[in-house]
């Protein structure tokens, strides 16, 4: 007997279509999670970029140039971070203790290419925190 090829012209397509969207679902939600921890490493390199660049650089006895490492050292810090967005700092300052450590938190929000993340984190914020011994 000859099979009936007629009942399974489509068959193909039809499993395509029906699989096509959780493929995509998958691809983008790895995209997205990718680009998001992409996010966290730059956020990561900020806060030990800046927590390096202020111990080196700070005064305790000159308030103005203590000012002027922090400035800078944020800035170096949002130079890192791949999209113009609302960066903060919280900053531990060195102080005349002998081996005191400085550290930085930086927080960013988080931000994705298709919005599933965000819909899922909501308003979490991407965070990390440098610390480094005082004086380099």
């Amino acid at each position: 007997m000859k099979p009936n090829r007629s009942r399974d012209r489509g068959a193909a397509a039809v499993e395509f279509a029906l699989l096509l969207p959780m493929l995509l679902f998958i691809v983008f939600v790895l995209a997205d999670l990718g680009w998001v921890f992409n996010q966290q490493l730059a956020v990561t390199s900020a806060s030990r970029e800046a927590v390096r660049y202020y111990t080196v650089h700070h005064s305790d006895t000159d308030p103005v140039a203590e000012a002027a490492a922090r400035a800078t050292a944020e800035t170096r810090a949002k130079d890192l971070i791949p999209e113009p967005t609302t960066v903060t700092f919280a900053w531990t300052a060195c102080s005349n203790v002998p081996g005191a450590e400085a550290s930085v938190v930086v927080k960013k929000p988080i931000t994705d290419l298709t919005g599933l993340v965000v819909a899922l984190a909501g308003s979490t914020k991407l965070s990390a925190t440098g610390t480094m011994r005082c004086g380099g």
